[in-house]
């Protein structure tokens, strides 16, 4: 089930926005070869499903800073096909997509209410 869609504008797919457990995240991650046992597992973009997988009960940071780190993630692998300023072009168009198209998840992400 799909906890949230964002849309980054007519060019690009929406985003897939999962809230899962840490269990589950930990097996998405192992299944896309991101997994390292050392590590705490609290968000994971997944480019091939454009999903973000965000811990439904993170122990380190705030859903809030994990969902923020996997969308840059997801920026980065969206303009990665650009060179120098044309990337940085590409990566503010994006984020004014985000901004402009996902009020209730800025909303969401000030009052940190994003998982509920």
């Amino acid at each position: 089930m799909v906890a949230m869609q964002l849309k980054l504008g007519d060019n690009y797919k929406p985003i897939d926005v999962h809230f899962v457990s840490p269990d589950m995240l930990n097996t998405q991650a192992k299944e896309h070869g991101v997994y390292n046992e050392n590590e705490q597992v609290e968000g994971l973009w997944v480019p091939n499903n454009h999903c973000i997988y965000v811990s439904n009960n993170p122990k380190v940071n705030t859903a809030e800073f994990i969902f923020m780190h996997e969308l840059i993630h997801c920026i980065d692998d969206l303009t990665d096909m650009h060179e120098e300023e044309n990337k940085v072009d590409a990566k503010a168009n994006l984020l004014l997509a985000f901004i402009r198209e996902n009020n209730f998840v800025l909303r969401k992400i000030i009052s940190k209410e994003l998982h509920k």
